[in-house]
């Protein structure tokens, strides 16, 4: 493997999951793991990712966008919205998942503040592209 490819594939960031048995039944436990530059150490840790409860039939999308795979790359996505009176911008960011196809995505939602700005340093740190949508939801590209 070259080391332009190998460079890009430390780019990418991975949604893995990993299931509990809890009274005999199966639950699935979404986490990104990654390494963050601490001090000067590099230390590896687990980001937890939860779903939002509001979305009854997230769960069966979710397992559909894995199929039988343990992890599946995770997109920051920001979107750009702009005022229309004040011709101002302002960017909101969100994570998703997509199944091998592409057509069927799934929204995951980091657990908490914490682990929220916990994501975004793993994407500054290994300065991960970012997908850029405008206000009308079309991709324009990279950040």
């Amino acid at each position: 493997m070259d080391k332009n490819k190998e460079q890009e594939q430390n780019k990418v960031i991975y949604l893995e999951r990993k299931f509990v048995r809890v009274n005999g039944r199966d639950y699935a436990n979404y986490f990104v793991k990654g390494n963050f530059l601490v001090r000067g150490k590099n230390i590896e840790k687990e980001i937890r990712m939860d779903i939002p409860r509001n979305d009854v039939g997230m769960y069966d999308v979710l397992d559909m966008v894995f199929e039988d795979r343990n992890k599946v790359e995770l997109f920051k996505i920001a979107k750009i919205n702009r005022d229309l009176t004040t011709n101002r911008k302002t960017t909101t960011y969100r994570y998703e998942v997509v199944n091998e196809a592409g057509d069927l995505r799934a929204r995951v939602v980091p657990s908490g503040e914490s682990n929220s700005a916990l994501l975004d340093k793993l994407y500054n740190d290994l300065q991960a592209e970012i997908k850029v949508e405008d206000e009308d939801g079309e991709d324009t590209g990279s950040n």
